[in-house]
């Protein structure tokens, strides 16, 4: 009779059970994915700048890190990258022709050359019928660089193919967008001037977003501007192109990339659900570029001194370097678990049985391994991967 009773009720949990997976599965993936980056801290709920009471989002304490990240990240990729771009570190309203002529003024500069930096709008609304996103800026990172008439068709695709694999590195898988060829005369609406352009756009849960342009303006800004040239510097303008035999201004590749919408399309792509068992585990891999934080510390001993020494010690030159955090509670598998859910890309255990080699495990999320190293040694190589 108690057998009975007690198979009735396993049976029944059971039933509850798989009707609360189903159901989950069943919902608007959009929506989960909305509430467990909310819950993350990812993004929050705002108040509707048009006074009505729909649902409006904007980026939570870990998402603004991850825009923070992003920037020093554009830096990092083009200026300490390149040594032909230059990144200018203010942001204002002055537009890339005017940085151009005033680095063309300078002899060192020869061409082809250009600069990055970031440009910043206010109070920003990006709607689709499913989803609304407010946020108080809307930054972009720019690059333009100026180049001779004959290549700017070749310094179009290799800065597209550039775009493609920057986006990779960050996370934002080629299968997850799509380019478009464009020219100008079939988008007439087009904020600025191109003459041939790449428009990027992301496969998100509500539609195709453009996320990012690359464009050839060819010299038209430079002939729009002639007016207001000073006599002394137009001449400095003038590029010499020795496959066409001719003098005049250089040509512009631009390239500009909505900083929302790419931390959007990163956290929304990479979010994934799976079920385990009874349980359904969720991540978000992250690069080690935009990962809010970088590395979680995970003492296998709470008992042994030496190890909590150790821990604090590693804690505390970590957190100078990078963002750390530190975790006691729980076996090794469920700590990993529940920092795989805000993306962090890499985990140090402090282990009682490598303390005294002065080693450390590191384990590396996005390739899966595992090496033993010295404290210097897991520092630099975190530093050396989120810098890359």
């Amino acid at each position: 009779m108690l057998n009975s009773k007690n198979d009735r009720f396993e049976s029944r949990n059971e039933k509850l059970l798989n009707k609360k997976i189903s159901s989950r599965e069943l919902s608007d993936p959009l929506e989960l994915a909305l509430a467990f980056l909310t819950a993350k801290k990812f993004l929050c709920l705002v108040k509707d700048p048009s006074g009505s009471y729909r649902k409006v989002w904007s980026f939570g304490s870990l998402g603004e890190k991850m825009v923070d990240n992003l920037v020093r990240s554009w830096q990092n990729s083009t200026s300490k990258k390149l040594s032909n771009i230059k990144y200018i570190d203010e942001i204002t309203d002055k537009s890339g022709t005017e940085y151009l002529i005033e680095m063309l003024d300078i002899e060192e500069n020869k061409i082809p050359f250009g600069f990055s930096r970031i440009t910043e709008l206010k109070e920003k609304l990006f709607e689709s019928e499913k989803f609304i996103f407010h946020c108080k800026t809307s930054k972009k990172l720019i690059l333009e660089y100026a180049t001779v008439p004959s290549t700017s068709k070749d310094m179009l695709m290799t800065w597209l193919d550039f775009i493609v694999e920057y986006f990779e590195k960050l996370g934002l898988r080629s299968d997850d967008f799509e380019i478009e060829f464009q020219k100008l005369e079939d988008h007439p609406e087009a904020e600025h001037f191109f003459f041939e352009r790449y428009s990027i756009k992301n496969i998100f849960h509500f539609g195709l977003e453009e996320i990012a342009t690359v464009s050839d303006k060819i010299d038209f800004e430079f002939e729009n501007y002639e007016k207001r040239f000073p006599n002394d510097k137009k001449q400095k303008c003038f590029v010499h192109d020795e496959y066409r035999g001719t003098y005049g201004f250089p040509h512009v590749v631009d390239v500009e990339i909505d900083v929302n919408k790419f931390i959007l399309a990163v956290l929304l792509n990479n979010f994934h659900q799976e079920r385990v068992r009874t349980s359904t585990l969720t991540t978000i891999p992250l690069s080690p570029q935009l990962a809010p934080v970088k590395c979680a510390i995970f003492p296998l001993s709470i008992i042994d001194k030496k190890t909590k020494i150790c821990t604090e010690k590693l804690y505390e030159a970590y957190s100078k370097v990078f963002d750390t955090v530190l975790e006691e509670k729980g076996t090794l598998e469920m700590r990993m678990i529940q920092y795989n859910e805000t993306g962090i890309p890499y985990y140090v255990t402090v282990d009682p049985d490598l303390i005294d080699d002065g080693l450390y495990r590191l384990y590396d999320n996005k390739f899966g391994t595992k090496s033993e190293l010295t404290q210097d040694e897991i520092a630099e190589y975190i530093v050396s991967k989120r810098d890359e």
